[in-house]
């Protein structure tokens, strides 16, 4: 006698997607502003900031997910992603593989 015994699967609870720009933190903006020779920064300008780069970054995700479909391509490569911040800036970057940074060129 063959008897089909079914397997149960627990489903794993989801995790809940959460607005993952706040992981720019206040620190980690004044460090970036420091470097660009800011002295002080008002408290209300660290949620614009995280406003902008939260739109810079989705128009770059949006350029290099179109460079990646146009080449029939479904894994995007460090080409897609320097052609679309090409594309969304205007800025022509390269990736140096010693340091592992980008350069402008």
């Amino acid at each position: 006698m063959s008897s089909k015994a079914k397997k149960t699967t627990v489903k794993r609870p989801r995790k809940m997607l959460r607005d993952n720009i706040q992981g720019l933190t206040k620190p980690a903006i004044k460090r970036v502003a420091r470097q660009a020779g800011v002295l002080r920064l008002d408290g209300e300008i660290y949620a614009e900031i995280r406003g902008v780069i939260k739109v810079q970054l989705e128009d770059i995700i949006r350029a290099s997910l179109t460079f990646t479909e146009h080449g029939r391509r479904i894994t995007v490569s460090t080409k897609d992603v320097l052609s679309g911040i090409e594309s969304a800036t205007g800025e022509k970057m390269a990736f140096d593989a010693s340091t592992k940074d980008l350069v402008r060129c």
